[in-house]
Parts: C-alpha cells; structure tokens; sequence
C-alpha cells in the first residue's frame, strides 16, 4: 500500500514522462513490489490475488504498472513473463490484458498457447481471442478446428469478418473514447487494425477465411 501510494504521488508530478523520473523513481518501487509479492508466494505459497478484493488492489495496480514500464523500455520477453504472471495471480483480469498477451503470443508464433489462453475465457467479450484461435489452428495445420473457430468468431463478431476479408481498405468508423459498442464497427475495427499485419502475412489464411 506504501509502494502504491508513492508511485500514485510520483504520478501528479509535472514531468512524469521524464525518463530519468520513471527510471530513476519509479522503476525501483515497481521492481520492489515485484520482490515483495514473490517473496511471499516463496514462504506462503502461491495464491490468487483477485481484484474484487479491495485489499489486493496495490499489488495489482503495481503489476499493472509494472507491465507498462517494461512496454516503455521495450523489453518483450520480460513483458510476456510479467502478463502471464499477472492472470496467474487475477485469471479474471479485470484490466484486460489477455489481449495482448495474445497478440504476443501471435506474434511469437506460440500457437499452442493462444489455444490454452483463450481456453480460459470462452465468452470473452471481445473478439480478440476468437479470431486468434483461428490463426493459431491455420497454423498448426487443423484447418477442421481453424473453421469451426471461424464460424463461431463470425457469428458472434461478424465485423470483424468483414473488414478482414474485405478486398479493398476498409473505412475507419468513429472510435469514441468513452467506450466501443460490444459487437459494433468500433469494437471490430481495433482488433483488425492490431491485427491485419498477421492475418496478411500468413500465408493462404485470408483466403482461407473467404471460403465461408
């Protein structure tokens, strides 16, 4: 909570996005909260820290913020650690994370583990982890489960299909920065823009995908 409370305070200051700020302030008290949640899984045993409980909430904002900085320094495989051990700890993963911890597992080529992530949300409400089930059965050559997958993302996000499959650029529709619509054009719209560049380059996948 102490950790917690100095990293919100370093937040108000005017020049947060200072390297020398988050380097020299900030990145230690996020690889000390990181030391402290591991040295009492070592003594106590590994637990969940889910969010609904208000008392785990520093940790967990902490882990969060974790994640960012090692975005920030662009160290990937330090970030991929540090995603799985975030849903480890809160597998509801109130704050989302699935998502791009999917995308880099794409990105990876780790098929077998965008399968065994989206294992543990199969009414996600976004569209992410569907269509990158499909890509990860394409690539490990089930094209029977690829299609089945597709049919089922189609179904229940067929935007997302749309502009995937669409033979010229697809208009951007309107993103408000309050939300996006569960199923809309906004919703379908980021995940194709984070994802395009995978779909087009794996080969015979867009085609593949047409033949619905």
């Amino acid at each position: 909570s102490v950790l917690d409370d100095l990293l919100m305070g370093l937040q108000q200051l005017e020049y947060v996005d200072a390297s020398w700020i988050q380097d020299s302030l900030m990145a230690p008290l996020l690889f000390r909260s990181k030391l402290i949640l591991d040295a009492t899984f070592e003594h106590n045993g590994f637990a969940e820290l889910p969010w609904l409980v208000v008392d785990n909430r520093p940790a967990l904002r902490l882990l969060v913020e974790l994640i960012e900085y090692t975005v920030a320094i662009e160290q990937p495989h330090a970030e991929r650690q540090m995603l799985e051990f975030l849903l480890q700890v809160n597998p509801n993963d109130n704050h989302g994370y699935r998502l791009h911890l999917s995308n880099i597992y794409l990105h990876e080529g780790l098929n077998q583990e965008i399968l065994e992530l989206a294992s543990h949300y199969p009414d996600d409400m976004h569209p992410d982890l569907l269509y990158d089930k499909v890509v990860a059965y394409y690539r490990l050559g089930n094209a029977k489960s690829a299609m089945v997958a597709l049919k089922q993302a189609k179904e229940k996000f067929p935007y997302v299909y749309q502009y995937l499959t669409a033979k010229q650029k697809p208009r951007k529709p309107h993103i408000d920065s309050m939300g996006v619509r569960y199923g809309g054009e906004d919703q379908a719209w980021i995940y194709f823009d984070s994802r395009k560049s995978i779909w087009k380059s794996t080969k015979g996948l867009l085609d593949f995908a047409r033949k619905i």
